[in-house]
């Protein structure tokens, strides 16, 4: 399984950046499969506390961040798989 991504948002929080979220729109080459991979890191600032992940949305029917910025990134992953 091959994946490629393009970031499509980030938000990056609190006085020193401790909040962060990126959203991603990934294209499966072998599944020919579109979809969102939002991952996350925030961290206490009393660092005793961590909170790490990250899951998987349908990007067609994805309405959150950097939902504008799909059908570009869509176009470019498309044309990078074919190049590949």
């Amino acid at each position: 399984m091959t994946i490629i991504s393009e970031q499509i948002a980030k938000r990056i929080k609190g006085p020193m950046q401790e909040t962060e979220d990126w959203w991603d729109l990934c294209y499966d080459t072998e599944a020919k499969r579109f979809f969102i991979l939002h991952r996350w890191d925030h961290v206490a600032l009393n660092g005793l506390n961590q909170n790490a992940g990250s899951e998987e949305h349908d990007a067609d029917s994805w309405n959150g961040q950097g939902a504008s910025e799909i059908p570009s990134a869509k176009t470019r992953l498309l044309d990078i798989a074919s190049a590949g």
